[in-house]
């Protein structure tokens, strides 16, 4: 299973299909820029934040500000999307799951004794 991009989307719906086909290219242009841009514009702001008009000492705030503000906007793009996707509404448990869950449960709730599978 595909779990980034093109993927999920299904060919057999009508006006999916080019999207689709098109998805790669411009998942690696948005890539590349991105790779450009945190090379030249947030090392700058990392290392001579007042040049871009933060204070001596914020540039590394300022650069993953900027960094947790674009991650918010691939998630919201990502779900404003999610009705398009294909899937299962059967939900099926991987061994990594459910290990996740009882490491969870037990961080959250103090426990300290192993839970069985």
């Amino acid at each position: 299973m595909v779990n980034t991009g093109g993927g999920p989307l299904n060919p057999h719906f009508p006006g999916e299909a080019e999207p689709k086909d098109t998805y790669f290219i411009y998942f690696y242009w948005v890539i590349n820029v991105g790779a450009l841009f945190s090379y030249f514009v947030m090392a700058q702001v990392a290392t001579e934040p007042q040049d871009f008009g933060l204070p001596l000492g914020w540039g590394f705030f300022g650069t993953f500000s900027m960094a947790a503000g674009s991650l918010a906007l691939a998630l919201t793009t990502f779900f404003s999307a999610s009705s398009k996707y294909v899937g299962s509404n059967s939900v099926r448990l991987s061994f990594l799951s459910i290990a996740a869950k009882i490491v969870f449960s037990h961080v959250l709730c103090g426990a300290r004794a192993p839970t069985p599978l």
